[in-house]
C-alpha cells in the first residue's frame, strides 16, 4: 500500500491509498516536524473511523478498518447533460 498525495477540487491535500481517500483532520507542529491526522473521507456520511497519522508526510500510524467498500475509480470523460 503506497499512499498517493493528491489535491481536492478545492486545492486541499488528500491521501489516496488502497481505494480510499483521507482528508486532513488535525495539524500539529512540534518543533520542526508537522504531524497530521488524516480521516477517511466518508467519516461524516458513514461514520468510518479509519485514519492515518503522518509526520512530515511519512506515515507513522495506520487504522485502516473501514466500514464501507473502496471508492470506485472514475474512468472516462464526464460530459455535462446540457451538451448531450
Amino acid at each position: 500500500m503506497k499512499p498517493e498525495f493528491i489535491k481536492s477540487k478545492k486545492g486541499n491535500q488528500l491521501i489516496f491509498m488502497a481505494g480510499y481517500k483521507y482528508y486532513t483532520k488535525k495539524i500539529r507542529k512540534t518543533g520542526d516536524a508537522v504531524r497530521k491526522r488524516w480521516q477517511c473521507s466518508t467519516n461524516s456520511a458513514r461514520g468510518c473511523k479509519a485514519s492515518i497519522t503522518t509526520i512530515d508526510d511519512v506515515i507513522v500510524s495506520l487504522n485502516i478498518c473501514h466500514n464501507h467498500e473502496p471508492i470506485p475509480k472514475k474512468t472516462g470523460i464526464k460530459i455535462k447533460k446540457k451538451y448531450l
